[in-house]
């Protein structure tokens, strides 16, 4: 697999976590407890490491997986859940979902991203066929969409909506 993967594509082997990722998961085996086969929760805390890294992908840190294939067990135990197999789906599940929150929140990102440069682009366009600013109406009239989403864009931008356009 190639360490170019992003958020939408397989998964990493651990020989591909970063040193970042290397230095993390020294530490944090070394603060566990030891591991006990009495006590569930000190074997799961290691089971959740290895399926951290199974799912792992090299635009989120091993920590955050972790910390979310925790919160999965967590609430695996507390439910009274004993069963392996239902234990690992609690915590893989946790892990996917954190996974699929973070690639959505990216998504979002570039989509805004990118109606910031639509907009950018055109009131400077604008105000060059016509030698003054644009208008909110004007910029909403040409992109096709409500003087509020101009307003919208124009506060993420940290532009002062009523002294631009």
């Amino acid at each position: 697999m190639s360490q170019k993967q992003s958020l939408d594509t397989g998964k990493q082997i651990a020989a591909e976590l970063s040193e970042e990722d290397r230095i993390y998961l020294k530490e944090y085996r070394a603060s566990l407890p030891p591991e006990d086969p009495a006590e569930p929760l000190s074997v799961w805390l290691r089971k959740v490491i290895s399926i951290a890294k199974e799912n792992a992908v090299p635009d989120l840190p091993l920590a955050d997986l972790i910390a979310e294939g925790n919160l999965g067990l967590t609430e695996a135990m507390m439910q009274g859940i004993t069963e392996d197999e239902t234990i690992r789906d609690a915590v893989e599940t946790q892990i996917r979902l954190f996974i699929d929150e973070m690639r959505r929140e990216r998504e979002d990102d570039s989509r805004l991203t990118a109606q910031v440069a639509i907009l950018s682009d055109t009131i400077d366009r604008l105000r060059t066929e016509n030698g003054v600013k644009p208008t909110v109406d004007e910029l909403a009239n040409e992109l096709g969409v409500t003087q509020e989403k101009i307003l919208d864009i124009l506060k993420l931008t940290g532009e002062d909506p009523e002294n631009e356009a």
